[in-house]
């Protein structure tokens, strides 16, 4: 698809409202931020969300409709009732309200009424987390470290595509680029490495006010039973962050996509992401002033559930 100015105001609206989902259901609040860093107010992400015209079949909107209400955010003890209503006009504009409240609940005791009630005639499949998506911080290593297993209306042979590490950039607004390059002088490969290789990726990952220019190290293995895209960090190249330019600030960026059978139609899928950022304390800087490593650490808890839920729910929950 040709793109054009406006499509690119399209991308980044909905950009900016998927991370103003993210930021708020991971707890954090706005004000931490810089003033032209800050997410916009939920509210206001919604009313986005509500009339954007989701180019990707409704999978972005269904889950950040999901993902507020694993939050408990379409509920007024958790949210203010403008929030709280925008969150259910989503819900069922995108045909997942009858979730809502199963999804909210601690480790999804009602997971038999979800799978059960999932299935939609105008949705072709719908993946589950099944376990939340736990998050960790360890203060020792500073790294940051996300879990997620779900379960995907799918059976296994279907899923590749949407695990390939190929096609990330092709089912995801915040991947830009992903593709292939050689190990020494980062220029594109072309073509796929062969099945269980190792393998070198730049990936490209875009947020409202930042992005991210990393090399990977990928491996994709395809088997009968199993499918599973490994990676490490290779070279970080480039952060952007508002004005500050800087080389690569990422120390550790490493994890998993694995999916296997679980029965003959759902497919687990187990994804974990750890990352760490180094120290971008200034030698010069103001005393008493805040690294811009610490706003992204406070921040990498948001990025990793929007990095895992783009990556794992963008094609899988997409009518074509």
């Amino acid at each position: 698809m040709k793109t054009t100015p406006e499509t690119d105001a399209e991308t980044d609206r909905m950009r900016r409202a998927m991370w103003s989902v993210y930021y708020k259901s991971a707890g954090h609040r706005r004000s931490v931020l810089p003033p032209r860093l800050r997410p916009m107010r939920l509210e206001d992400a919604l009313d986005v969300l509500i009339a954007h015209p989701d180019q990707h079949g409704g999978a972005r909107r269904r889950r950040a409709a999901l993902r507020l209400g694993a939050a408990d955010l379409h509920l007024e003890k958790k949210a203010r009732p403008e929030v709280v209503d925008r969150v259910m006009k989503l819900a069922k504009d995108v045909n997942v309200d009858h979730l809502l409240g199963p999804v909210g609940k601690p480790n999804l005791k009602n997971l038999g009424l979800v799978l059960a009630t999932a299935p939609h005639p105008k949705i072709d499949c719908i993946a589950v987390n099944n376990v939340g998506i736990k998050v960790s911080y360890n203060p020792r290593t500073h790294d940051s470290t996300v879990i997620s297993v779900g379960l995907v209306q799918k059976p296994l042979a279907k899923m590749v595509d949407d695990l390939d590490p190929y096609l990330w950039s092709k089912c995801s607004d915040f991947f830009e680029r992903s593709e292939p390059v050689d190990p020494v002088d980062y220029q594109p490969l072309g073509g796929r490495v062969d099945n269980g290789k190792r393998w070198q990726m730049y990936e490209r990952f875009v947020l409202p006010g930042a992005f991210f220019e990393n090399i990977l190290n990928i491996c994709f293995t395809v088997t009968d039973t199993l499918i599973s895209a490994d990676y490490s960090l290779y070279d970080s190249l480039l952060f952007e962050f508002g004005v500050l330019q800087l080389p690569g600030v990422l120390e550790r960026d490493s994890g998993y996509v694995r999916a296997r059978a679980l029965s003959a139609d759902w497919t687990q899928v187990s994804m974990k992401k750890t990352i760490r950022y180094r120290d971008l304390t200034p030698d010069d800087g103001p005393e008493g002033g805040i690294d811009a490593g610490q706003w992204l650490n406070y921040v990498a808890p948001a990025m990793l559930g929007l990095w895992i839920d783009d990556a794992s729910q963008a094609r899988i929950c997409c009518k074509d």
